[in-house]
């Protein structure tokens, strides 16, 4: 499970990438905005999705990106979307995205948990 902040500012896309990571057990934070995902920041997130294109003009890909350690994914249907992604070095998916394809590329960009969290099973029992 990662603990997963999603920038975008359409409403319906938040919940749409809200309830499917929610699904495969993520913890996830929902803000409309760079301002407010930067915010979030501050506290331990494991991976931001962010749309590139947002109210307001396009989002600052390389703040977003120096300040966290997170690992980030553009998910965005902006026509420049791949050669931004490519010089920021960060992952992209396109819009409209594939629900599977989103929850592969999660699954590679999340830490898994440190080998010493997993909790030991009693198999006697």
């Amino acid at each position: 499970m990662c603990r997963i902040l999603v920038i975008e500012d359409d409403r319906i896309q938040q919940r749409l990438m809200s309830d499917v990571l929610s699904e495969e057990g993520h913890a996830v934070v929902v803000v409309g905005s760079l301002a407010a995902g930067l915010a979030e920041l501050e506290q331990q997130i494991d991976l931001v999705v962010t749309d590139l294109h947002m109210q307001g003009g396009l989002l600052a890909l390389e703040e977003l990106v120096g300040a966290s350690s997170a690992a980030v994914l553009v998910v965005s249907g902006h026509p420049d979307r791949e050669a931004i992604c490519a010089e920021a070095g960060v992952p992209s998916l396109g819009k409209p995205y594939d629900i599977d394809e989103v929850l592969r590329t999660v699954d590679a960009l999340c830490p898994s948990p440190p080998f010493g969290s997993l909790q030991p099973v009693d198999m006697a029992s």
